[in-house]
Parts: structure tokens; C-alpha cells; sequence
């Protein structure tokens, strides 16, 4: 029964996590992390 508690919160924890997005930094090599869903600025794209 545990095991199938655990899949479970991992299921739902999985779709409450925020989402991650990067914005330029002030410099090239360090770009900004940003938390906020509705954010507006332009976004990095990243390459996997």
C-alpha cells in the first residue's frame, strides 16, 4: 500500500512544482532564473 502512496504524491508533486524559466542576465555568462508563471519578459530558449 505504501508504494502506491508514494506514486501517488510523486504524480501530484510533480504537477504543483513550478516552473523554471532563464531571462539574459547581466552578463552573458550567468543568465537569470526566473519562478514566476506569468511572467511576461522574453525567455531563453534551452537546449537539452
Amino acid at each position: 500500500m505504501s508504494k502506491l502512496v508514494s506514486a501517488i504524491k510523486r504524480t501530484f508533486a510533480d504537477a504543483a512544482a513550478p516552473t523554471v524559466h532563464f531571462h539574459q542576465g547581466t552578463t552573458n555568462s550567468f543568465p537569470e532564473v526566473c519562478h514566476e508563471g506569468a511572467c511576461e519578459r522574453p525567455r531563453l530558449s534551452v537546449r537539452g
